[in-house]
């Protein structure tokens, strides 16, 4: 009998440290969560891959993609040197989204995927090698930063 009162004692004890922190992990404004990660401005900084396996870096602000996920619309102004072989968009307004397959992120460009997409901290990869339906070889890699 007296096995069962301290083991229920110590469930008790267990219950009320359960329920008080639940309680206590409780706030009543939800902490922010990014809805889009892709809405905002963003700068293409360096583009690399393609068949000829270019690797080309551009100056923060000479060409930017900015993304409005309420319009699904996407925003490029390429200010890219005009000796550069390859810039990627040109400037110009584009319709977009982003769709998961299989777990992974997609980026559709006026109706055409574009490739994988990835977010790590302020940075946002195209992968033009990544596909939802399979991966290539000689697409581009592009690295873009908020």
């Amino acid at each position: 009998m007296l096995k069962a009162f301290v083991r229920m004692k110590k469930l008790g004890f267990i219950f009320c440290m359960m329920l008080s922190m639940v309680l206590t992990g409780c706030t009543d404004t939800p902490a922010p969560m990014e809805d889009n990660p892709v809405q905002g401005t963003w700068n293409l900084l360096n583009i690399s891959g393609g068949f000829a396996g270019m690797d080309q870096d551009f100056e923060k602000g000479s060409i930017t993609w900015e993304f409005d996920a309420e319009l699904q619309s996407l925003a490029v102004i390429n200010n890219a040197p005009s000796d550069t072989m390859y810039s990627g968009l040109d400037t110009a307004s584009y319709r977009y989204a982003i769709f998961v397959k299989n777990g992974s992120s997609y980026l559709r460009i006026n109706d055409v995927e574009y490739g994988g997409v990835a977010f790590s901290n302020s940075k946002m990869v195209v992968d033009q090698n990544l596909g939802s339906q399979g991966n290539g070889a000689d697409g581009f890699v592009l690295v873009l930063e908020r």
